[in-house]
């Protein structure tokens, strides 16, 4: 996608279908917004009836080890990407 327009495109039609009955939903974005599980995780949750929080994919938790290293490091990547 080029970076002088907005970096996600929506497309929805309705009447989509055989009988027309039916809406079709496209929407490209880049990677940067979202992964994959998260965005149709968003999505359904204001399309669907019968959304379930429960059954996404479970993301085990941050041990303290690695927080403090990611707070430790944060000063080297701020001067990295300066450079």
């Amino acid at each position: 996608m080029p970076l002088n327009f907005p970096q996600y495109h929506f497309i929805w039609q309705d009447q989509y279908g055989p009988e027309g009955k039916q809406s079709i939903m496209i929407w490209k974005q880049h990677h940067s917004f979202a992964d994959g599980a998260s965005i149709m995780s968003y999505i359904l949750s204001f399309l669907s009836d019968n959304y379930d929080p429960t059954a996404l994919i479970n993301i085990k938790p941050i041990p303290l080890w690695q927080k403090i290293l990611l707070r430790l490091s944060l000063p080297f990547n701020v001067f990295k990407v300066l450079l």
